[in-house]
């Protein structure tokens, strides 16, 4: 709340006002745009963007290789 300077309540109210005007919905954790509702990628085209740095990232870490989603 310091980075508005306003506090918690403040930012509810306006998330709530916005979700009424149908510009942006709550999320577990956060707001989305409404407008970005229709742009989001599924998750099988998001879990292969960026696989080798996935996988780099996995390795280094020592878990399992990233499994590539097959379709259906």
């Amino acid at each position: 709340m310091e980075m508005f300077d306003c506090s918690h309540m403040t930012i509810r109210r306006d998330i709530a006002l916005l979700e009424h005007e149908g510009r942006a919905y709550s999320v577990t954790g956060g707001v989305r745009i409404a407008s970005q509702l229709h742009s989001e990628h599924s998750h099988q085209l998001r879990a292969m963007v960026e696989l080798p740095q996935k996988q780099a990232m996995a390795n280094k870490d020592g878990r399992a290789r990233i499994k590539v989603p097959t379709r259906a």
